[in-house]
């Protein structure tokens, strides 16, 4: 009887407080929903909250059930969908995750998506951050992030006014696609505050988080920086109040570069006609500058650059070795003489 009922759903809400109660009997109920669906030839919205976010301190029991692959394949086109993921502090809750946001990526009929992401390590954060743009950049029609929750344990939270990204770099070229530019982090900052104004401040950073004790022990191993240490580049975008507060404006600066240089990564983004940096004639200061414009080098280009700085460095040699000749060499060889 109930069947002659299903064409007249508008809306389907999947609900679930607590994440336990829907695993008990999710065969059954999850069999049953697929056997439904079909059946559901009105529906337009399916609201999919199972999970619950409770704070940093409930997070360990609080990861979101993911809809499963079958009941992805059965929604309509046309149908708008309202989901979240909630990652706990454990590794089979990101594994959860990643899965859940490739299954997401694409979706024309994505339309609200709420994130909450605790971290645990460089590796699982990578991966999962990885996801995440995949998600947010394939759906076109997304168009609300309620919740976008990004916090590291050891840190403290990054809530809803903050949030702290990473994309994939790699350890040589070339470097994954999208880059991350100024032009790129100013149009991902608008593009996560058209959907959730609560955002004011937003780091994004290109390669994984790396301990401070790491990274000093890899500058006691390797002789000069590697490619991803000369290329990783961060970028801190805020908005900006002015006046009586009414007046907003979108501010996005580079922390690795001096205040002057960061004047000048504004007047080049500026510049639509500009031309391409040629890396042989950058000095290690104003690499940053490229990167931040451009991104990464090449593997021609880092090659150009590297042997380019051998020169130069070779050079500087000969010319100190010259002036202290003249300094010390040749007084002492005029008084040995006399």
């Amino acid at each position: 009887m109930y069947r002659g009922l299903l064409p007249a759903i508008r809306t389907l809400e999947v609900n679930s407080r607590h994440y336990d109660e829907l695993l008990k009997e999710s065969s059954e109920i999850l069999t049953r929903l697929a056997d439904m669906l079909p059946g559901m030839t009105g529906l337009r919205d399916l609201d999919w909250q199972v999970g619950q976010t409770t704070g940093q301190h409930n997070l360990k029991r609080t990861p979101a059930v993911p809809i499963p692959a079958p009941i992805m394949q059965l929604l309509p086109p046309e149908l708008r969908l309202h989901t979240s993921v909630f990652c706990a502090y454990s590794k089979e809750s990101h594994a959860q995750a990643r899965e859940f946001f490739n299954c997401l990526a694409n979706k024309q009929n994505l339309r609200t998506l709420s994130v909450q992401i605790s971290f645990i390590e460089e590796q699982d954060c990578l991966e999962t951050m990885r996801a995440l743009k995949k998600a947010l950049l394939s759906c076109p029609n997304l168009t609300r992030l309620p919740l976008l929750d990004i916090w590291y344990p050891r840190e403290g939270a990054k809530g809803l006014r903050t949030a702290e990204l990473w994309f994939p770099l790699g350890v040589e070229p070339p470097a994954p696609r999208p880059f991350l530019t100024i032009s790129s982090a100013r149009h991902l900052f608008s593009y996560l505050r058209e959907r959730n104004e609560s955002i004011q401040r937003l780091i994004l950073h290109s390669g994984a988080p790396v301990p401070p004790v790491a990274s000093f022990f890899a500058s006691l191993i390797s002789r000069e920086p590697s490619w991803a240490m000369r290329n990783s580049i961060t970028f801190v975008c805020n908005m900006i109040y002015d006046g009586d507060a009414e007046e907003r404006r979108l501010s996005v600066t580079c922390p690795d570069l001096s205040t002057d240089m960061n004047a000048q990564l504004s007047r080049l983004t500026q510049q639509a006609d500009r031309d391409r940096i040629n890396p042989r004639e950058l000095h290690v200061d104003r690499l940053r500058l490229k990167t931040a414009l451009d991104g990464p080098l090449t593997m021609d280009e880092w090659d150009t650059w590297q042997h380019e700085q051998r020169v130069r460095g070779r050079k500087a040699y000969r010319e100190q070795n010259t002036v202290l000749g003249r300094l010390v060499i040749g007084p002492f060889k005029r008084v040995l003489e006399r």
